[in-house]
C-alpha cells in the first residue's frame, strides 16, 4: 500500500509539474469518482493525500477588490473543500469559461482550453 501511496505521489507531480493544466478539487465522494467512469465498476478505491508541494504550477498573483461579506462567503465555501481561496476562485473562473465557451472549443483561445480541457 505504501508503494501505491508513493507511486500515486509521482504520478501527480510528473502529470501538473510547470503545467497550465488545473489540478482538481480533491474528493473524498465516490459517486463523484465513479461518476468519471474510471473503471468498469470492479476497481479497488483507495484516497490518497497528495503533497503538491513538489508540483509547481505556472501562476500569476493579481489584485482585485471584493466585498467582505462575499469573501467571507469564499472562504467558507473553500474550506468546506479544503482548499485554498485562490483554488476555489481559479475552480469559479474556469466554471464560467467552461460555460461561455461551451460547445466552441475550436475558438475558445489555447490558454483556456488547457483549463476547460484539461
Amino acid at each position: 500500500m505504501d508503494e501505491l501511496k508513493s507511486d500515486a505521489q509521482k504520478v501527480v507531480e510528473l502529470a501538473y509539474d510547470g503545467s497550465e493544466q488545473l489540478i482538481p478539487a480533491p474528493t473524498c465522494s465516490t459517486s463523484e469518482l465513479h461518476a468519471l467512469d474510471m473503471d468498469e465498476g470492479e476497481g479497488i478505491w483507495m484516497f490518497v493525500d497528495i503533497n503538491l508541494v513538489r508540483v509547481t504550477l505556472r501562476a500569476v498573483a493579481i489584485q482585485f477588490s471584493l466585498l467582505e461579506s462575499l469573501l467571507q462567503q469564499v472562504d467558507l465555501a473553500a474550506s468546506e473543500r479544503h482548499i485554498t481561496r485562490s483554488a476555489f476562485l481559479t475552480l469559479a473562473v474556469v466554471h464560467e469559461l467552461a460555460s461561455r465557451y461551451k460547445g466552441q472549443s475550436s475558438s475558445m483561445p489555447v490558454s483556456q482550453q488547457v483549463f476547460v480541457d484539461g
